[in-house]
């Protein structure tokens, strides 16, 4: 039970993560209207996930929605704008939002938990 809660709370995420680098390989791979194309569908779908997720509570405020929104506008940029994706430097940021984003909900979703209190009075970590 406490790893479908663990995924309930990281799923969007999770998604973001996996399809950042799909989109680079795949632009990597295809003709430049192949790319434009799969770039205007793939933001579609995330946009569409996004809501889902905005609209079952998922993020923790407006800075984690933010967060994750610019990762999808990232894509939709480097995908329209940049017609040479012939390096692997994607790489780099996409560590980065991973650390920033990821960073970022970690820390939220700690503070949102809290710590429990013992029946001393002392503070105990949760699991």
């Amino acid at each position: 039970m406490g790893g479908l809660s663990v995924l309930r709370r990281w799923s969007f995420s999770i998604l973001l993560g996996i399809a950042y680098p799909i989109f680079f390989y795949l632009w990597m791979g295809l003709p430049r209207f192949a790319a434009l194309t799969a770039t205007m569908l793939g933001v579609l779908g995330l946009c569409h996930f996004f809501a889902l997720a905005a609209g079952s509570n998922y993020f923790v405020n407006r800075w984690d929605a933010l967060a994750h929104g610019a990762v999808i506008l990232d894509l939709l940029l480097e995908g329209t704008l940049i017609s040479d994706h012939a390096d692997f430097g994607f790489h780099f940021c996409w560590l980065g939002f991973g650390l920033v984003v990821g960073g970022y909900r970690a820390w939220q979703l700690s503070r949102l938990r809290g710590p429990v209190v013992g029946s001393q009075g002392q503070a105990v970590l949760r699991g």
